[in-house]
């Protein structure tokens, strides 16, 4: 039970911060680390819950003193990801988004014309 909750909390934990780190670029990032850096410690503290006779040793110390380092190497390589994707995008004239303006259409062109509804200042 205890080996389960903790690989699900571990699974949990990456899985967000890669999340987030990817999709929210810088900001994703920090909150990235930040997300590895009080998971471990929370992760800890509950497997303490569940059993008292799990101490968590060196290992916790690690997840303590390195959770940082951790977060920061583990989110930054899908930051530089994103980076990377979005560069190689740019360059063959493709988005990756869908929700961006395909490769016919420019931003000028989707907003120089004024709205049916729009009359001026009031």
């Amino acid at each position: 039970m205890v080996q389960a909750v903790d690989l699900l909390m571990l699974i949990l934990i990456y899985g967000s911060s890669a999340y987030l780190s990817y999709r929210y670029s810088f900001r994703g990032m920090l909150a990235g680390i930040t997300t590895v850096c009080l998971g471990g410690i929370i992760s800890m503290k509950v497997l303490m819950l569940l059993d008292p006779s799990y101490s968590p040793g060196v290992l916790g110390a690690a997840k303590f003193l390195l959770g940082g380092v951790v977060g920061l190497l583990w989110c930054a390589s899908f930051h530089v990801t994103n980076i990377a994707l979005y560069k190689l995008s740019r360059r063959r004239g493709i988005m990756l988004n869908k929700a961006k303006l395909d490769r016919q259409q420019s931003w000028f062109d989707l907003h120089s014309a004024p709205s049916p509804l729009y009359f001026g200042r009031c």
